[in-house]
């Protein structure tokens, strides 16, 4: 209070006395709520800092999980794919694309993807695909197939996906897929 130049001496009477208390009372109260507010607002702070430290420590968790697991599908050649049934939308992963001989701004659709199946295995695979988009069945599509690149070669493919189901409707199906062309090529020399 002296520091404020608010007291110069003590008061003299009842009545300054009062104001004295009074004044004295506000000041201390007020003190007290700001230094609770502001704990309450460095808790706060402290909170949000240790949620943000959490937050960026999972986010760098999960980029190196997602590395390992990009380095893990490079090295296996194992294609990744990802319908979006509810947008059509289909992602391959660049093993995937080079399984099938496409480039990396191609549009991949499931008519182009069942163009390239060998037209003996066609009908299968459709009906294959047809009975993992039924909302009755479990969604398993485990086949094995060959394709025809697009510069002519025949490759084998083992394909395994899961779709799921919202509702009852088509929602997503993920799968991988991977070139089993020796071990078929392996097979077939030994009969």
């Amino acid at each position: 209070i002296e520091a404020l130049g608010l007291w110069k001496a003590p008061p003299s009477t009842a009545s300054d006395m009062t104001c004295w208390i009074v004044f004295t009372t506000y000041f201390l109260v007020t003190a007290v709520v700001l230094r609770l507010a502001l704990r309450r607002v460095d808790d706060g702070f402290h909170k949000a800092q240790t949620a943000l430290a959490e937050r960026l420590r999972v986010e760098d968790a999960l980029r190196a999980r997602e590395t390992r697991l990009q380095q893990a599908l490079r090295a296996s050649n194992i294609g990744i794919f990802d319908h979006d049934h509810l947008t059509d939308t289909i992602y391959w992963s660049p093993e995937q694309r080079n399984n099938y001989g496409w480039g990396p701004e191609e549009t991949v659709t499931l008519a182009a993807f069942l163009a390239q199946v060998y037209e003996e295995d066609r009908e299968r695979i459709g009906l294959a695909v047809q009975h993992a988009h039924d909302p009755a069945g479990n969604g398993l599509f485990d086949v094995e197939h060959r394709i025809t690149r697009r510069d002519g070669s025949i490759r084998w493919l083992s394909t395994r996906s899961q779709t799921f189901f919202e509702e009852k409707a088509l929602n997503r199906t993920i799968g991988a897929v991977v070139d089993i062309t020796e071990r078929k090529q392996a097979e077939i020399e030994r009969e």
